[in-house]
């Protein structure tokens, strides 16, 4: 059985307008969304999001570790968020602190999945800046 040229140039035409769309959801999500390997913690793919909120373009920490990134505001959370992985399949609203490239200190509610992109092992991370909560929290 063969596939027509025009059949073929469909489907891909409809796999590109997929991906299309994927990437316009998860460039304008409200949240960090991060894509790192399990095995070192390096950056695959952030979205705009990261950028804005973190002042790292994605050309910056992209293949890097994220722990030399400087990011991780204290040694261990990643360990721990890792831990929470291999115990339960996921991490749920984890609370740390990033540190942005400005220097400031910026709690963040994180939740983490593991996933395979293009054959290896990653994690998907979503974050949330909860600087605004805690303000709430406070004020009750």
């Amino acid at each position: 059985m063969s596939i027509s040229p025009t059949s073929a140039e469909s489907a891909l035409h409809r796999l590109a307008e997929r991906e299309a769309t994927l990437r316009e959801i998860f460039d304008t999500a409200l949240d960090i969304i991060t894509v790192t390997r399990y095995e070192d913690g390096s950056f695959v793919q952030v979205n705009e999001q990261f950028s804005r909120l973190t002042g790292y373009s994605a050309d910056e920490v992209l293949n890097v570790p994220s722990a030399q990134a400087g990011l991780l505001a204290e040694v261990g959370e990643r360990d721990a968020i890792l831990r929470g992985l291999e115990r339960d399949g996921c991490v749920r609203n984890f609370e740390l602190s990033l540190k942005l490239k400005d220097g400031t200190i910026v709690p963040f509610l994180l939740n983490a999945v593991p996933i395979e992109v293009d054959g290896e092992r990653c994690i998907l991370t979503t974050g949330r800046d909860i600087r605004d909560n805690q303000g709430i929290a406070a004020q009750s």
